[in-house]
């Protein structure tokens, strides 16, 4: 079904090859969105998307996973306000939108937590390796999930669910048999070839001693060896300490 606007077409329901066809206008900025598209997130995404005669596509991406809401928004604010007219939206959810775009979504949602990041990419020809890890850095898995748990009881920002460890890339250290410090991406987007590292946390008795950037490390050189062509890292603004990661 499309519904029509004054100027925008909008689609409430696109496949996924189409809906990443959209959202790739933008693959860095889009990261999050490209991860639901693919296991075990596409299953609970839609995707809706907007046209105007040759402007560029408007999309959002909603996705009701058991563990988590989000939405992700892309392109003109016109064709972004059409969708949103059109979507039944959840009624509380995490939101990954551009500064262009939060105007329109106050319309619609009530910030809560708000949080500036900057979002940063790599590739494989301007990665820098850790030369030198500071400790044994190791993958994890859901055998794992357990210290896992322990681990981000300590982080407030934590976003950490079960499946990220089935379905991502996550190393760690671990000092005495205890995890000291951890990180991993909530997901693969390997049909995209791009992947995010998040979560990169170190227990704060075993701070300084280079932990997180030989995690950070090793996670990227894990991505790159799947065949992402490009990894980045999502951080708060003032950050100071993942901004040098």
């Amino acid at each position: 079904m499309e519904v029509r606007g004054i100027d925008w077409v909008v689609q409430p329901r696109v496949d996924l090859a189409a809906a990443r066809v959209v959202l790739s206008q933008d693959r860095i900025a889009n990261v999050y969105a490209l991860d639901d598209l693919e296991p075990p997130y596409d299953r609970y995404t839609i995707v809706a998307v907007a046209a105007c005669n040759s402007a560029p596509e408007a999309a959002c991406l909603v996705v009701r996973h058991p563990a988590f809401t989000g939405i992700v928004t892309h392109g003109p604010v016109g064709g972004l306000e059409a969708i949103l007219s059109a979507l039944d939206l959840p009624q509380a959810t995490h939101l990954d939108i551009p500064a262009v775009h939060r105007q329109l979504i106050e319309r619609h949602y009530l910030f809560t937590d708000p949080h500036e990041r900057q979002l940063m990419a790599v590739t494989a020809p301007t990665f820098r390796a850790v030369p030198e890890p500071p400790a044994r850095v190791v993958r994890l898995g859901p055998a794992d999930l357990d210290d896992v748990i322990d681990l981000y009881a300590g982080y407030e920002a934590s976003a950490f669910h079960p499946a990220q460890l089935e379905y991502g890339v996550f190393c760690g250290v671990r000092e005495g048999g205890q995890l000291v410090a951890a990180g991993g991406t909530p997901g693969l987007a390997l049909q995209s070839r791009i992947a995010i590292v998040t979560s990169v946390f170190t227990r704060p008795e075993a701070r300084r001693r280079g932990f997180g950037a030989a995690v950070t490390s090793a996670v990227t050189a894990a991505l790159f060896a799947l065949g992402c062509q490009d990894v980045c890292l999502d951080v708060e603004i003032d950050n100071s300490v993942a901004l040098r990661l």
